[in-house]
């Protein structure tokens, strides 16, 4: 499993999305599990959209370390991301330099 954050052109007289107007905003870590895989997302009163993106822990992990996976610097498990509308990197970001 993983985790994808898309954006979709909403037909306004249907109410419907098209699957092929898809812009995709963020992918993260591909996950050996179906579980902890993400949570809410919401613009913030800074007009910057919150992702949560889950820790993908899972038994599965060699010596138990996808229990640490959130406190890692190197990538998005565990985390709550912003960006901007348009899926950037906002300019105020202590990782920006890395991605992350």
């Amino acid at each position: 499993t993983f985790n994808r954050l898309s954006r979709f052109v909403l037909d306004p007289n249907l109410l419907t999305i098209d699957e092929r107007t898809e812009e995709m905003l963020l992918e993260t870590i591909t996950s050996p599990v179906h579980n902890h895989c993400g949570g809410d997302i919401d613009f913030g009163k800074d007009g910057l959209l919150y992702a949560v993106i889950g820790d993908h822990y899972a038994r599965q992990y060699q010596n138990d370390e996808g229990v640490f996976l959130s406190m890692a610097n190197d990538n998005l498990a565990g985390k709550i991301v912003r960006l901007t509308e348009d899926g950037g990197i906002p300019d105020d970001n202590p990782h920006s330099a890395t991605g992350v």
